[in-house]
């Protein structure tokens, strides 16, 4: 499925990543992916960085497909800035048009809201505003 065509038509914001796997899990279709970079950029200085702190998984809801909500498992690495005059010392990468800065969602597409992709089992989406699902 990885590097699929198909897959980018149905699902352009996901061409920056590499689906590891797909499955289903209650209800949910669950995507794994990661990054297709080997290095990022911190946003405050600019600078590339290839060196990994450490890594951590984000679940981001996104817009159903074929009628049952999807979950996205993204890897992010946290990489450690190398400019000595940068007050950061590590950053979270960033996925174009998947992960941003709000968590538990990925930016709109344009045509949904982001806050109405779906709720999480236990609430609201974190992050979303007041009432809104």
């Amino acid at each position: 499925m990885c590097g699929s065509g198909g897959l980018r038509e149905v699902l352009p914001h996901l061409a920056d990543v590499v689906i590891e796997s797909v499955h289903r899990d209650t209800g949910d279709v669950v995507l794994r992916a990661r990054s297709r970079t080997c290095s990022a950029r911190y946003p405050g200085c600019g600078r590339l960085s290839g060196r990994i702190h450490g890594r951590y998984e984000r679940r981001l809801a996104d817009a159903p497909l074929g009628g049952l909500p999807v979950v996205i498992v993204v890897l992010i690495r946290r990489f450690e800035c190398l400019a000595a005059e940068c007050p950061a010392v590590t950053f979270a990468e960033r996925i174009p048009g998947l992960t941003g800065r709000t968590p538990g969602i990925r930016p709109s597409c344009g045509t949904c809201s982001a806050w109405s992709l779906r709720r999480w089992p236990d609430g609201p989406v974190p992050g979303s505003p007041e009432g809104w699902a």
